[in-house]
């Protein structure tokens, strides 16, 4: 039997930080066959418990955990019990990249929830797209990437500031100082507020950013 992209993405689905998500299917690359075994699924679980943006994904970690929770309770995916395996990556990008491949191949998960800083998740995107696993990103992230293996569940710039911009130049007026942490996502949005600005007659007259931690 041949599982299609689509016909896996019809069986899941996610919402939030992990929603609610369902695991029948998953293409393994070379077989083209769905992984269940003992009346298991493995699903990955790639936030970081420690390190800089712990603070942050270890929220997203316990919605993740939460969701299956709640999927198992209520029977689980086609009889089967959904089972998290959980990576601490460390908060660091080559660490998740380590963590990422042990989880696909070794532990042979079906696919993975992970990442918050852009830069984790391109270090984790070559192993699923060689892999042919899929990879869920809950978090607004900067855009220009899209990658069949990913699902991106946030909001980009645009569509964050498109009319929050205008809210703010009609209510506080045209002068802006821009600050963020120093990574790509920061940027990315303060090069989209720049644009909106300048459509805006607003004028930007400081930019900073800092280390992340």
């Amino acid at each position: 039997m041949k599982i299609t992209r689509r016909s896996f993405l019809k069986s899941t689905a996610i919402a939030g930080a992990a929603g609610s998500a369902g695991f029948p299917h998953i293409w393994i690359k070379d077989a083209g066959l769905a992984w269940a075994a003992g009346g298991e699924i493995k699903v990955g679980v790639l936030f970081s418990l420690t390190g800089t943006t712990a603070v942050v994904e270890k929220s997203m970690h316990d919605a993740t955990l939460m969701a299956i929770d709640e999927i198992n309770a209520a029977g689980g995916v086609n009889g089967m019990k959904i089972t998290a395996v959980v990576e601490d990556p460390a908060s660091d990008p080559a660490t998740f990249s380590e963590k990422a491949n042990k989880l696909v191949l070794a532990d042979k998960c079906v696919s993975v929830f992970g990442s918050y800083t852009s830069a984790s998740r391109k270090a984790v995107l070559p192993i699923f797209e060689k892999r042919q696993n899929l990879y869920w990103y809950p978090t607004l992230y900067e855009g220009r990437e899209c990658s069949k293996n990913v699902m991106y569940t946030g909001a980009v710039p645009n569509q964050q500031q498109k009319d929050f911009i205008p809210w703010l130049v009609k209510n506080f007026g045209k002068k802006f100082y821009l600050i963020g942490s120093n990574y790509i996502y920061p940027k990315e949005e303060n090069n989209v507020c720049k644009i909106l600005l300048d459509q805006l007659g607003g004028e930007v007259v400081g930019e900073e950013y800092v280390p992340l931690g």
